[in-house]
């Protein structure tokens, strides 16, 4: 089975194979739209080297990743790696500025089709003959709109999220083009991977005739990390810091919190755009938290942002969108406490044993009692730590969930080039 994933990520081991920018340029003009910088040297999607690290172990299976890195020296960058065969290319630059221009001025100007990329993607599926394609990243239209362009190989959408959320309106500035584009793609893929029941209702409100799998990502492979000396009361992180992270919410919580426990700290690690981090220095001026708040910035490879995890006592991650948000899921494998919000999938973690405290959405007053809870009783935070390292453990069985996937994928092939019918334990409803 010859197998292509087409996504976007980084790690260290495909970094060492590219030759790659420093980016003046483009962080010269992201910084006068008031974008972070983007560094060409960091970690970016770890599930994504998770499952790839996975699937290269399945006998029979050609596993071709392609992806976009912005920055490339070269327009084109293949090679073999680990038995995985790399495709990457060198995003357009100028389709970054114009997407940033447009949502900054609030403004869709023009529309973006990246020709260029969706060229060379279709010329390297044309070449790799594949039996499959997976996608990752409906949202990203940098490059999943290239799926648009194939029509004689059967895809498989794995919902990472889905942008066309009408929750996401409330929580961030949202694209209309990046919203429509998501659209078109749901509308021209006919199979989907979707974990829980609000993906596959927003997937088929688009594409009523789509059929969806249930399968889930692979947890991330975070090694047994030692205790470290304790910094913060309570961290905050995410790869980018917004409202539908919880940020702000976070920072709006500690004030009630400081009331009771004055010396609170609050620690907001990773990644964060300068208008985003001046609007939280504002409201941590405004109510007189400079000395209860510390930023830290993002980290290039994700083991150490794991290990800056773990000098918190507690996790707070009130997320807005996410199903089950990956820090959380994080988190709990390092032995912290969280508390968080409920969303679509959270209530799911307190099924069996309580694993989180969970408030609701957009209460300040709820979110701020239940991390004073963790401070008032430390039986309560053992209570959770322990449930949650279970509920980890029972969540990760990696193998399993790639072994299910590979078997998604055959009866994709079988559905798809012999009309063969879908065994109904494989559906996400049967």
């Amino acid at each position: 089975m010859k197998v292509v994933i087409i996504t976007h990520f980084s790690n260290s081991l495909v970094r060492a194979c590219l030759p790659i920018s420093r980016l003046k340029l483009d962080n010269w003009i992201r910084a006068i739209v008031g974008q972070k910088s983007n560094r060409f040297d960091k970690d970016f999607a770890p599930w994504i080297t998770v499952l790839i690290n996975e699937l290269r172990k399945k006998k029979n299976l050609e596993l071709h990743v392609i992806a976009p890195y912005m920055g490339l020296r070269n327009d084109i960058c293949e090679f073999c790696k680990e038995g995985v065969h790399y495709h990457f290319f060198n995003c357009s630059l100028s389709s970054y500025y114009l997407e940033s221009l447009m949502l900054l001025l609030k403004k869709d100007f023009m529309i973006l089709k990246y020709k260029k990329n969706r060229k060379i993607i279709k010329k390297f599926v044309r070449d790799i003959r594949p039996d499959i394609i997976n996608l990752y990243g409906a949202e990203n239209p940098y490059y999943a709109c290239s799926v648009l362009d194939i029509n004689d190989v059967p895809i498989i959408s794995s919902c990472q999220t889905v942008y066309s959320n009408p929750q996401r309106i409330k929580s961030e500035p949202v694209s209309k083009r990046r919203w429509e584009m998501e659209e078109q793609i749901f509308k021209h893929v006919k199979y989907f991977g979707v974990s829980c029941d609000l993906y596959d209702q927003l997937v088929k409100k688009v594409n009523p005739h789509a059929l969806t799998f249930f399968h889930r990502f692979p947890a991330m492979d975070i090694p047994e990390i030692e205790e470290r000396i304790k910094e913060f009361d309570f961290v905050n992180f995410a790869a980018n810091h917004c409202d539908k992270k919880g940020s702000f919410d976070s920072i709006l919580a500690l004030n009630i919190v400081k009331q009771k426990y004055p010396n609170v700290i609050l620690n907001i690690a990773g990644g964060c755009a300068p208008s985003v981090k001046n609007e939280m220095l504002q409201l941590i001026e405004r109510f007189e938290l400079q000395n209860n708040v510390v930023f830290t910035d993002y980290f290039s490879q994700h083991i150490d942002l794991l290990n800056h995890v773990k000098k918190a006592w507690y996790a707070v991650l009130p997320v807005k969108l996410d199903v089950i948000s990956g820090t959380i899921l994080q988190a709990m494998k390092l032995g912290l406490p969280v508390v968080t919000n409920i969303t679509s999938g959270t209530p799911s973690l307190n099924l069996k044993e309580q694993c989180v405290l969970l408030a609701e959405p957009n209460n300040i007053q709820d979110l701020a009692d239940k991390m004073i809870q963790l401070l008032d009783s430390s039986i309560l935070a053992n209570e959770l730590k322990k449930n949650a390292r279970e509920y980890y453990n029972a969540y990760s069985d990696n193998e399993a969930i790639v072994d299910r996937l590979v078997q998604i994928y055959q009866v994709i092939i079988d559905h798809h080039c012999y009309n063969r019918a879908i065994p109904k334990q494989f559906l996400f409803k049967y």
